[in-house]
């Protein structure tokens, strides 16, 4: 085939260089392809995510904990595992819970407008274990640091665990106190007031039962050991019922008594 003159420069381009120019050109495109599709991934990754982080589906446990896994390179991954958390402690799996709590404490890596949420939850956790001493030193860090949305949560529980730490001995003195500095605002001295009752009441369930006596069989003297009479479980003294009452009907007419035998 006859190739047009003014055809013949680039025929003879493409012979000398044409491969190598479309060769890169496939790459380039290819590379483009790829990260269009890892983009892709990417925001696909993220937007499912954000469900599990700030979605309003109710997740279960074991939904919460496979996200985690999946999703643990994402940047809303703390928030998951702040969720994951809060439904551990749901289903008072105060353990687990006081595990992703401490874990995100030392990572520092949630938000900072949510900045004290692990700690606070640090502390719920060790009082929901009963171990007071602990989360009042959690609470304090909380109350003592700057202020924040769980300040006087914290500074509550510190007064509450303190309670419990003390015992009977001035166990609401810290309670009275608070209650003081918040005395002009209704619903903090409220939930103050809650608290001490819930303290009392604490008191009393924790109280003591007297102690039982008991006798060993063996103190006991063999003579003083009577068998019951057979039958005596299953039978009752006569003259432990009371009689029936003959009582008349209404209208005064006696009730009608059984026939004599002849």
């Amino acid at each position: 085939m006859n190739t047009p003159e003014e055809l013949i420069p680039l025929a003879d381009w493409w012979k000398k260089e044409g491969k190598k120019y479309l060769a890169m050109a496939l790459v380039a495109g290819m590379a483009a392809l790829g990260v269009y599709l890892w983009m892709s991934r990417e925001r696909r990754l993220d937007a499912e995510a954000a469900v599990f982080a700030c979605g309003a589906g109710d997740f279960q446990t074991r939904d919460l904990e496979d996200a985690v896994q999946k999703y643990g390179d994402r940047d809303v991954s703390p928030l998951i595992k702040l969720r994951l958390a809060a439904k551990y402690v749901e289903v008072e799996d105060f353990a687990k819970a006081l595990e992703v709590y401490t874990a995100l404490v030392n990572e520092k890596s949630v938000p900072e407008a949510l900045l004290f949420a692990p700690e606070y939850g640090v502390a719920c956790c060790r009082e929901s274990l009963y171990n007071w001493a602990e989360a009042k030193k959690s609470y304090d860090v909380i109350a003592e640091g700057s202020a924040s949305a769980y300040t006087f949560d914290a500074k509550l529980g510190s007064a509450r665990c303190y309670a419990f730490v003390e015992g009977v001995t001035n166990r609401i003195e810290k309670l009275e106190a608070l209650k003081k500095d918040y005395e002009k605002d209704a619903l903090a001295v409220m939930r103050i007031e809650k608290t001490i009752e819930a303290v009392n009441g604490w008191e009393k369930r924790e109280a003591p039962l007297p102690p039982v006596e008991t006798v060993k069989a063996e103190e006991i003297p063999a003579a003083d050991i009577v068998p019951p009479a057979a039958g005596a479980a299953s039978t009752v003294a006569a003259e432990k019922v009371p009689a029936v009452q003959k009582t008349a009907p209404a209208g005064g007419k006696p009730a009608a008594q059984p026939e004599k035998a002849k």
